[in-house]
């Protein structure tokens, strides 16, 4: 079996750490590189091409849902799988149409690391099986955030009023009421609070 080269990028490094002692003890994967922010993510995927960048989803700088649309972007051949510890079934949609081959949520199985890893390299999708039989039985219920949803959450998540982000916008306040009232819907938010809450998993603030 042909080596599989890999970028592995995680701000927290005692899990970094751990995650490439295991990821050394198969012998089929090679460590090219490892990162401890989603901008030298980047940029050691633009440098060594590894063929799979394992990313954390929430990282300072770019967060790995921002890396892996810019590799999109510069349509570089490494295979992106997204780590993230946020069962959140809009945040998984999200991931899989940024051009992801893949995520695995942190507290499942190394195991299934491996198998996106290889999923990955194959040009296949892996998606945590805990997660994939969710997606599949609420597909038609999920519809992601559009540019300007993303906006209006990452100002009300700032604590901006209803007022200056109409302002900001240029939009009626009623406008932002809509947005606020769809994003409640989109993300089964019950309060503002509940809103915050995601903004923070996602690292809009």
């Amino acid at each position: 079996m042909k080596n599989i080269t890999l970028l592995l990028a995680d701000d927290h490094e005692l899990f970094r750490q751990g995650l490439s002692s295991l990821l050394l003890s198969s012998p089929h994967l090679e460590i090219l590189a490892q990162v401890d922010d989603g901008n030298k993510a980047l940029h050691g995927i633009k440098l060594h091409q590894p063929d799979v960048a394992l990313l954390d989803m929430t990282m300072p700088g770019m967060t790995g849902l921002q890396v892996c649309r810019e590799l999109q972007q510069l349509d570089l051949p490494t295979k992106v799988v997204i780590l993230t510890m946020h069962d959140d079934l809009l945040l998984a949609q999200e991931i899989m149409q940024s051009g992801a081959s893949g995520f695995v949520l942190k507290d499942n199985t190394f195991d299934e690391v491996i198998d996106a890893i290889n999923c990955a390299s194959r040009g296949e999708i892996y998606i945590s099986p805990s997660m994939s039989e969710r997606l599949t039985q609420r597909e038609d219920k999920i519809s992601p955030l559009s540019a300007r949803e993303l906006d209006v959450l990452r100002m009300l998540a700032e604590g901006m009023t209803v007022k200056s982000i109409a302002a900001q916008l240029d939009v009626s306040t009623k406008s932002i009421d809509t947005y606020r009232q769809r994003l409640l819907k989109k993300l089964g938010a019950k309060n503002s609070a509940q809103l915050i809450q995601y903004a923070v998993r996602r690292s809009l603030i």
